[in-house]
C-alpha cells in the first residue's frame, strides 16, 4: 500500500472550484442574467411566433377560462411579448413576471394536466424558471438595480461591494 499523495496548491484551487458549495454575488447576478436571457427570450419568441401566425391559430387555440380563444390568444401574446422585453430589459422585473407566471399556472392546470410529462414540461419549466427570477429578483445586471442604486436604495437593489 503506497501512501496517499497529497494535492498541490493548484489542484486543490481547482478541485475546490468545482465542488464548493459558497458562490460570490457575482456568480448569483450573472446567473440571474442567464436566466432572464434565456426564460425572457424564449417566450418572446413563441409570442412573436402566435402573433406572426395568428389567423392560423386562432380557430384552435385553448379556451381555458371561456372567454373566447381570439381573446385567449391575444391575452398569450401581450403577455409572452410585452412581459419577455420588460424582463429581458430586468426593468419592473417582479411586476412583469406575475402576468407569466400566472399563465403559466393556468396552461399548467387548465390546458396540459393530462400531459404534464409530454406536451406540458415546457410550461412547468416555464413557471419554475419565473417563480425563482420573482423570489431572488433580477439581479443587479438589470435596470432595476441601476435604479434603486441612483435613488440610493443599495439595500434593496442587493447592491454591496461585490459586481
Amino acid at each position: 500500500m503506497t501512501p496517499k499523495k497529497k494535492p498541490t496548491q493548484k489542484e486543490e484551487t481547482l478541485l475546490g472550484a468545482f465542488t464548493t458549495i459558497e458562490f460570490g454575488n457575482s456568480a448569483i447576478n450573472i446567473s440571474l442574467l442567464i436566466l432572464r436571457i434565456f426564460i425572457g427570450g424564449f417566450m418572446l419568441k413563441h409570442g412573436i411566433q402566435k402573433w406572426i401566425h395568428f389567423d392560423a391559430i386562432v380557430d384552435n387555440f385553448p379556451n381555458p377560462v371561456y372567454l373566447g380563444s381570439r381573446f385567449s390568444l391575444q391575452t398569450s401574446i401581450c403577455i409572452e411579448i410585452v412581459c419577455s422585453i420588460f424582463i429581458l430589459l430586468g426593468l419592473l422585473t417582479r411586476l412583469f413576471i406575475i402576468p407569466v407566471i400566472l399563465q403559466m399556472f393556468v396552461i399548467i392546470c387548465l390546458v396540459h394536466l393530462n400531459e404534464l410529462l409530454s406536451e406540458g414540461e415546457l410550461s412547468i419549466f416555464y413557471f419554475v424558471g419565473y417563480l425563482v427570477l420573482f423570489f431572488l429578483g433580477p439581479g443587479k445586471l438589470s435596470i432595476d438595480a441601476t435604479i434603486q442604486h441612483r435613488m440610493g436604495n443599495d439595500e434593496l437593489a442587493g447592491n454591496d461591494d461585490e459586481m
